[in-house]
């Protein structure tokens, strides 16, 4: 199995995760200029959350959520503030998640990290 078909598999066992806890999706590999957005998707009490999905084939290498760097996070963000323009979002709260898939286990962490910036405050 390729890379593209490991994070496809990923990104569909992380968004399964997700509805399984109640979150709607919105949206899936959103794109702009050179960035992307794994998921976008709405928790049960109405916050938009833009989700990273980091996947690993073992855990010999540690939990590949610390692979999110700090210039993926800029990246994120600023992927982030287009979506929430192109939907019209403007009033609703905002938080950035991410979700380690490490074989059959998944792990989300809310809030992973935050972005400082004219859409998130």
């Amino acid at each position: 199995m390729n890379r593209r078909e490991q994070g496809f598999i990923a990104e569909q066992k992380a968004a399964d995760y997700l509805s399984s806890e109640g979150f709607s999706i919105l949206d899936r590999n959103f794109q702009y200029r050179g960035g992307e957005i794994d998921i976008v998707a709405k928790s049960k009490d109405g916050c938009i959350c833009f989700v990273e999905v980091k996947s690993a084939s073992g855990a010999g290498w540690g939990d590949p959520i610390f692979n999110v760097t700090g210039k993926k996070q800029k990246q994120i963000g600023r992927v982030a503030e287009v979506w929430l323009a192109k939907n019209g979002v403007t009033d609703t709260s905002c938080r950035f998640d991410a979700v380690s898939v490490v074989g059959d286990k998944v792990t989300h962490y809310p809030d992973a990290f935050r972005i400082v910036g004219p859409a998130f405050f």
